[in-house]
């Protein structure tokens, strides 16, 4: 009898060992379940975060990019011919366009500190800055201008500008103008 006896000791303390690691697993479960749910919280706060920071960068590109009239084209070829004619009215025109490039930068580079954009500022501007600063006019704007910006943008801006010809944009416009006139009908 004594032999049954162990037995059902055994048995019982067997189950009571596999019930104890039942509920430390248990246990276990809730806290990764836990962890879980914190971390997906966090991950739809961040981009909460980025959309309302979005949002505001959108405003003012907004109304950066408003002051542009319906003969921005005329402003522009103007701004790369003779910037020294322009009236205030097409300085203000330029202002805006030459604000709304900054600010898409300074709203892509913000989302890229957020882990939504995939690409960091320094590709941004090296990808972009000599279709916004290869005439006198920007070059012009940029140095009474930038103390407006964030400092990394303006550093970024400023390591690029050296490598982009302040007659850029005329020579270019010229070669198109001229391989155009060579090419027979």
């Amino acid at each position: 009898m004594s032999l049954l006896k162990k037995i059902r000791d055994l048995d019982i303390t067997h189950a009571s060992k596999v019930f104890n690691w039942l509920q430390a697993i248990g246990g276990f479960g809730v806290l990764a379940g836990l962890l879980l749910v914190a971390y997906q919280i966090k991950q739809n706060t961040d981009l909460v975060h980025a959309q309302l920071n979005s949002d505001a960068w959108n405003e003012w590109i907004a109304i950066d990019a408003s002051k542009q009239g319906g003969d921005f084209a005329t402003t522009l070829a103007k701004s790369i011919e003779s910037p020294e004619s322009l009236t205030m009215a097409e300085v203000l025109e330029l202002d805006g366009y030459l604000f709304t490039y900054v600010d898409q930068l300074s709203r892509d580079r913000e989302l890229y500190e957020l882990g939504v954009f995939d690409a960091p500022l320094h590709i941004l501007v090296a990808e972009s800055a000599h279709d916004y600063f290869g005439n006198k006019f920007a070059r012009v704007w940029w140095e009474e201008t930038k103390w407006k910006f964030r400092s990394d943008v303006v550093a970024a801006i400023d390591k690029e500008i050296p490598s982009i010809l302040i007659n850029q944009d005329i020579e270019y416009f010229r070669r198109i103008k001229q391989k155009v006139a060579e090419v027979k009908d």
